[in-house]
């Protein structure tokens, strides 16, 4: 069954595309377990996590809710999405310089 949505979401793309969505954060978290479990899930350009241990994405995760004080489901999709892009990018930025 799985291999069948596959095939539907990705039928017709080439490979690059179907990198491209798979990379695209999703449009909406069901919950802040997924939302987490999404921003651990991100990796620098070198492979490096985004966040190293679940308890340092949680504490982010209810900081930018705490300082974002969001409104609806979207805005902290978006606060929480630009939020781990801000990280990964600081991670990419701190590479290039030790490098």
């Amino acid at each position: 069954m799985p291999e069948k949505i596959e095939a539907a979401v990705y039928d017709g793309l080439s490979q690059d595309d179907m990198e491209r969505i798979e990379g695209e954060p999703p449009e909406m978290f069901p919950s802040p377990v997924e939302a987490i479990r999404w921003g651990m899930d991100q990796m620098d350009a070198d492979g490096r996590p985004v966040f190293k241990e679940e308890a340092h994405a949680q504490n982010a995760y209810e900081k930018v809710r705490r300082e974002v004080n969001p409104q609806s489901a979207r805005e902290m999709r978006d606060a929480w999405v630009e939020e781990v892009m801000r990280r990964k990018e600081w991670l990419e930025e701190a590479s290039d310089i030790a490098a």
